[in-house]
């Protein structure tokens, strides 16, 4: 078989097993989310950082005490085994601890030294603290860590991201603390900072909990849509239909190297056509007079996006997002609107941050019948493209 034969035969089974289990959900009602119809799969504070606290709280309603809070800090222990980190874990007494979501800490100080909010913060009955920062897709305060050290210099700190990997310059990628110049001179902060993860950490524990909650089925269907709401954040399959996969993939070696080089064409190949349309429609904003910039170097990030400047300074009209991944996996689908952040503000809510006078276009360009118009249907990109123009050359007759 040659390798174009394997490359396709390998896409169609692959595409039959996630088109199976498709089917499966629907029938068994697997697509059925309380936390995505009450629009809250990427809410921080309202669902994250709430259920995680209930879970650890040894007081909470779940009736399993200081269990499923062991469970926790055993596995992030085990994780940092024999560092400094974990010593300072293990001082920690789950028994009666005390789980805050949100703490106040004070106000932030002008020199952004003092200060602000604790997302998850637990405290035994000795005051000692372990600090949990929650952040999915939320932008990152300033100094946060140095502020959260300052108000306890000895309470380990857990950065909890979706992929574990640092969002902010102060930590750096392989989970320990950087060298930011005003903690490092205090000798206490060395050792005190961790990222972990939503993809294997939250999960891992988690499943450790679901396995006590066999006879508790309110309980565990709870835990259960929360686990799916996280592997939907992290494009993770159901275990079931990855080891289906798994087995399709790893059959024979050329599967295995075919999936290889699909896998890593899929990403370019998605971003030079977008980046091809999004260029044309750019120049012909150009040609007619507006002065149009990308917010980002590539497309392939996540909310990319195309401004277009306005008579009033700092204000934009923009498009986003250009490839259909954005912050806010609810807002895939393409809008128009004005960009004119509150230098004031520190925290925005609502379904468009920053965001005034939206209009949606009704177009997807993570949906792949799109994309794939857009490469293959001469008149169908046109099309689309001038539906585009026209609407951006409607709204800043507006809004300019």
């Amino acid at each position: 078989m040659t390798d174009k034969k394997i490359h396709y035969s390998l896409l169609q089974r692959v595409y039959a097993i996630n088109e199976k289990h498709n089917a499966i959900a629907q029938v068994t009602g697997l697509r059925f989310n309380v936390f995505d119809i009450l629009d809250l799969t990427t809410n921080e504070v309202r669902l994250h950082s709430a259920f995680i606290a209930a879970l650890l709280d040894p007081k909470g309603s779940h009736g399993f005490g200081d269990k499923f809070l062991n469970y926790f800090l055993n596995q992030i222990k085990n994780q940092y085994q024999e560092t400094e980190f974990a010593k300072g874990l293990e001082k920690f007494n789950p028994h009666k601890a005390s789980v805050v979501v949100e703490k106040y800490i004070g106000r932030i100080d002008d020199s952004w030294e003092t200060g602000g909010r604790i997302d998850i913060k637990l405290e035994d009955i000795n005051n000692n603290k372990i600090i949990i920062e929650n952040k999915i897709h939320a932008k990152e305060q300033k100094n946060w860590l140095e502020r959260y050290h300052r108000h306890d210099k000895n309470a380990p700190i857990l950065y909890l991201t979706l992929d574990g990997k640092n969002q902010t310059s102060e930590i750096n990628n392989d989970g320990a603390v950087d060298t930011n110049e005003s903690i490092v001179n205090d000798p206490s902060a060395k050792d005190k900072h961790r990222c972990i993860s939503y993809k294997t950490d939250i999960i891992n524990w988690l499943e450790l909990c679901l396995k006590d909650t066999v006879n508790f089925p309110i309980l565990r269907e709870t835990i259960n849509q929360y686990i799916r709401t996280i592997n939907k954040l992290t494009n993770q399959l159901n275990s079931i239909e990855m080891k289906e996969i798994t087995e399709t993939i790893t059959a024979t070696a050329a599967n295995f190297e075919a999936a290889k080089i699909l896998a890593n064409s899929y990403s370019k190949i998605k971003n030079d056509i977008l980046t091809q349309f999004w260029n044309e429609i750019k120049e012909e904003l150009e040609k007619l007079g507006h002065q149009a910039h990308y917010t980002k170097n590539s497309l392939d990030v996540r909310c990319p996006a195309l401004f277009i400047k306005t008579n009033t300074e700092g204000r934009f009209i923009g498009i986003e997002p250009l490839n259909g991944i954005h912050y806010n996996d609810k807002l895939s689908e393409l809008f128009i609107g004005i960009y004119q952040p509150d230098k004031n503000k520190s925290d925005y809510s609502g379904p468009f941050p920053e965001w005034s006078c939206v209009e949606k276009l009704g177009l997807d360009f993570d949906n792949a019948s799109v994309v794939c118009e857009i490469h293959n249907e001469i008149t169908k990109r046109e099309s689309i493209k001038m539906t585009i123009i026209n609407h951006i050359i409607q709204y800043c007759k507006t809004h300019k």
